[in-house]
């Protein structure tokens, strides 16, 4: 029975503005494109992204970590073990980490998130103690709960407490800055696999890693119907940026398959290919 309202004017220039009622937020906090109706995050998120995109970078869904002389990019599906990886190269390596998760990159240059905390994941259930992975399973359910509409906010911050650990607490070196990546890897669960991929490959799979990612971007209502709308702003001409900045980031760089049936495993075939171990 309440009224929502959420407005974006100007996305096709700077600044944009976003304007909700104060309904907005407590009211649609999961997100329903069959319905046209986005959380307020999911907006933001979409709208933060198209303005990345009008400046030439874009959000990867990927780790960074620096060995020694060469930077490796780490791509993978949710779960598959892109952070635990990343993680396991720094604590067993020294090897700094300069974003477990998300990084932002025009294709030549990577800037990455920092990371303070980890999320556990499929993988990296094995950094936890006993005590956190049984309330794990009581954290996702608080978590799912926290998206029911008017239910308070403090739900989905106890599921937090419980679901993401402090990253300095396991001995991770964490760095900041830009770095240019010379490696890319890209992981994938099954038979033991090492095998080097052509720009076509590696383009096909780091795009739909990325599109698995960014669900709130390219199948937003809110974004589709601007562009329908206003001649000054096109969807298709940001999806083709997106794909100009992976061609860019691909080429010139050699790209990995890397498959394992553990993401124990990964750590050391990536070792291989650092040290060209055939």
């Amino acid at each position: 029975g309440r009224h929502l309202k959420l407005i974006v004017e100007n996305l096709e220039n700077f600044p944009t503005y976003i304007v909700f009622n104060k309904s907005y937020p407590s009211v649609a906090k999961m997100s329903f494109p069959m319905r046209d109706l986005f959380s307020l995050s999911d907006v933001l998120r979409a709208v933060s992204l198209t303005k990345l995109l009008q400046k030439g970078f874009m959000m990867f869904h990927g780790a960074l970590v620096k060995a020694e002389e060469d930077v490796v990019a780490i791509f993978g599906f949710p779960d598959t073990g892109k952070t635990f990886t990343a993680i396991t190269l720094s604590r067993k390596y020294g090897f700094p980490i300069y974003s477990d998760d998300i990084f932002y990159s025009d294709g030549r240059i990577a800037i990455g998130e920092s990371p303070t905390h980890i999320y556990v994941g499929g993988a990296e259930k094995s950094l936890v103690n006993r005590i956190r992975l049984f309330f794990l399973p009581l954290a996702s359910f608080l978590r799912y709960a926290s998206y029911i509409p008017y239910i308070p906010e403090n739900l989905r911050k106890i599921s937090d407490r419980i679901m993401y650990i402090p990253i300095n607490v396991k001995n991770v070196d964490v760095a900041q800055g830009t770095v240019n990546p010379n490696i890319i890897v890209i992981l994938e669960k099954g038979s033991t696999t090492l095998v080097q991929l052509d720009v076509e490959e590696a383009m096909k799979k780091i795009f739909h890693i990325v599109k698995r990612e960014t669900y709130f971007w390219d199948n937003n209502y809110i974004l589709n119907a601007y562009s329908y709308f206003n001649n000054n702003f096109s969807i298709e001409t940001l999806t083709q940026t997106r794909i100009q900045i992976i061609r860019k980031f691909v080429e010139n760089r050699p790209s990995y398959l890397v498959r394992a049936q553990s993401p124990l495993d990964y750590p050391e075939i990536i070792l291989k290919i650092l040290r060209k171990i055939p």
